[in-house]
């Protein structure tokens, strides 16, 4: 099979053969001249023929290089259509942004309508993980995660998004019973499986690592178990800037000062894609706004 010259020496080719100038060639592919006239070299040491007769002035297409230009004009109009069509359908089709189930309920979702509201002509499309692999290995345009080893250096489109820290939150009902950590022996602790430690690091942080509450309710999802602390059924570890809206509503108190030692960003990432859409980036704008 016959090895296809450069797509960059057959542009240059038509732009020559259009403008009957190397000069006026460059300036249309924002080249610059010597460039133009390698590419035609190029082209003309892999065809074995001169496409074109130099003077001073201008150049002119040989009668190789005409029937040259008539076949490969059309390929060149059908490569330009297909590459329009392409960059179409990824600006229409919906920008899907990837996080934890509980960053997107108690997170994004309060704040999904001032985007609507703001990008009515933008469609998102939101869907939740749980593992890196489901992060790094999905087809998200962004995504929203705690980083794993190597994800940081590995991916270069990323931001710092949110400080998240762990400490007890409960209804204003229960959080008022307590007065200090040691509090929490006659009180339900909720978990959720997805962090199962988190009671454990905090503990010893409060000088309370011997405790062993009444009652521990575990739950699948951080989410249920700040919902269920919402209903006063226990004091759960959660995320400051996951509970912050719930707090200032007063579903939700603090009844300690103490803060979990083992507290972790969230950052956002951004796939990188040679189209990718400039909504993609609208998005990304936003959320980092949100912050």
């Amino acid at each position: 099979m016959e090895k296809l010259p450069p797509i960059s020496a057959l542009e240059a080719f038509e732009a020559v053969a259009r403008a009957a100038s190397v000069k006026q060639a460059a300036n249309d592919l924002n080249l610059t001249p010597g460039a133009v006239s390698r590419q035609i070299q190029t082209l003309e040491e892999r065809l074995g023929v001169e496409l074109f007769r130099r003077s001073h002035r201008k150049v002119t297409l040989t009668a190789a290089g005409t029937a040259y230009l008539a076949e490969i004009r059309p390929a060149l109009s059908i490569l330009r259509t297909a590459g329009q069509q392409v960059r179409s359908l990824a600006q229409s089709r919906p920008i899907k942004v990837i996080t934890y189930p509980t960053v997107a309920i108690r997170w994004l979702l309060p704040r999904w309508a001032r985007f609507v509201s703001s990008h009515p002509d933008i469609d998102v499309q939101l869907v939740t993980a749980t593992t890196a692999a489901d992060f790094t290995n999905g087809d998200g345009d962004l995504w929203i995660c705690v980083p794993e080893p190597g994800m940081l250096t590995t991916i270069t489109s990323h931001w710092r998004l949110l400080e998240v820290q762990p400490y007890p939150v409960a209804s204003p009902d229960v959080a008022a019973r307590l007065r200090r950590p040691r509090d929490l022996a006659a009180e339900t602790l909720l978990n959720a499986a997805t962090r199962p430690r988190d009671w454990e690091h905090w503990l010893q942080v409060a000088g309370a690592s011997n405790l062993k509450p009444v009652r521990t309710l575990r739950f699948e999802s951080l989410n249920l178990a700040i919902q269920a602390a919402i209903e006063g059924l226990g004091i759960v570890m959660a995320f400051d800037a996951l509970v912050a809206d719930d707090m200032e509503a007063g579903r939700l108190a603090r009844p300690f000062a103490q803060a979990h030692a083992n507290s972790r960003p969230l950052y956002l990432f951004q796939r990188t894609l040679p189209s990718q859409s400039e909504k993609v980036s609208i998005m990304r704008d936003w959320l980092l706004s949100q912050a």
